[in-house]
């Protein structure tokens, strides 16, 4: 039997391998993500969900401790050390996601301009550079709240390498860098395509200054005649 010109037992092949091809398509980027939020630092970031993730309220109960040979002063002293915040890291040790935060006085990048932006894009890659780490490329990446500098450098040896995908910015006289590490290999497509889906749920926290009132909170209550839902200031007196 044809359709179309093609057997039919063909033709069911060709169709399953299509729909082989999609629904894998569709699923690569299907990842779940859990938010974290990061008190101190007053920002919320998501992480995907597999990842083993250490911040600094850790004890000694946390499952990721055993799973790599940790002990809590160890990973609380790398944590402190090294001004991290969040240390994601996958259940193979095959990437790392960190958030290090320390305090700053110049403001946000988002009100720089280009120049300066640029200046900055090169004074981190004379740092890296300065510290062993070759840079192989330099970008500005806008963000809702702010501007990021995005950097990618790596260090490669007879014994180790690892890739690094970098985001470095400064709000609200704060320093943050958020970075994705690879090791033993460069960052794959999806890789870089997650970690742009972190950076762009990452949102920082806006500080009320004393002055300037807080917004209120809200009721929300339902009326079944006539059939309405009204949200009202939290300290209203209801009568219904």
């Amino acid at each position: 039997m044809q359709r179309g010109g093609i057997p039919v037992k063909k033709w069911v092949t060709m169709m399953l391998c299509m729909l082989t091809v999609v629904f894998a398509s569709q699923t690569v980027y299907a990842e779940e993500y859990t938010t974290y939020h990061l008190k101190e630092a007053n920002m919320k970031i998501d992480i995907p969900s597999d990842c083993i993730v250490f911040m600094r309220d850790l004890d000694e109960n946390h499952p990721g401790l055993e799973h790599f040979g940790f002990t809590v002063d160890d990973m609380l002293s790398v944590l402190e050390s090294g001004n991290l915040y969040l240390d994601g890291i996958a259940p193979d040790s095959e990437y790392e996601i960190c958030v290090v935060m320390e305090p700053d006085s110049k403001g946000n990048m988002r009100e720089w301009d280009t120049d300066t932006l640029n200046l900055a894009l090169q004074s981190r890659q004379n740092y890296l550079e300065s510290k062993g780490y070759q840079c192989t490329a330099l970008e500005i990446a806008q963000h809702i709240q702010t501007t990021f500098l995005q950097i990618d450098y790596c260090y490669t040896s007879e014994k180790t390498s690892f890739y690094v995908r970098e985001y470095y910015t400064r709000y609200q006289d704060t320093m943050y860098g958020i970075s994705l590490t690879v090791f033993g290999k460069e960052l794959s497509g999806e890789q870089k395509d997650f970690l742009q889906r972190i950076i762009d749920g990452v949102r920082f926290e806006m500080d009320v200054p004393a002055d300037e009132p807080k917004l209120k909170e809200y009721t929300t209550i339902y009326l079944e005649k006539p059939d309405l839902e009204i949200t009202l200031p939290g300290d209203y007196v209801f009568f219904t």
